[in-house]
């Protein structure tokens, strides 16, 4: 922990909090605009399933307008960050969801299936 705090020191000393124009600096936007979008989007799926859980003894919705609803909220949430690849992103994550897979695994399966993909292009 002594070692962050020395970090912090250094960082501030040397002023490299205002050099936003250096690698660094670029850096840190990515860092940040990647965890914007992240909380940001989490935030819209965690949202929807507490609401979901909130509404269970009341109307009962079908899938496809519990699906609808989902996909709308995330396409609304997606596209300022992602914009024509949306649509793409929305059934990404959809995907994602419905497997029950964790991220490495899903990775994995999902590149089998791109590499499948290009050798039956051949």
């Amino acid at each position: 922990m002594d070692s962050g705090c020395n970090g912090m020191e250094v960082m501030y000393k040397s002023q490299k909090v205002c050099l936003m124009s250096t690698d660094s600096g670029r850096t840190v936007k990515r860092w940040l605009r990647r965890e914007i979008i992240v909380h940001h989007i989490h935030g819209v799926v965690e949202s929807f399933g507490r609401k979901r859980k909130q509404k269970e003894g009341t109307k009962v919705a079908t899938h496809e307008e519990k699906r609808e609803v989902f996909r709308r909220l995330l396409l609304d949430a997606a596209k300022p960050f992602v914009l024509q690849q949306a649509e793409c992103f929305v059934s990404e994550v959809e995907l994602f969801l419905a497997s029950g897979l964790n991220i490495e695994t899903y990775g994995k399966v999902y590149m089998q299936h791109l590499a499948g993909m290009s050798t039956a292009a051949k």
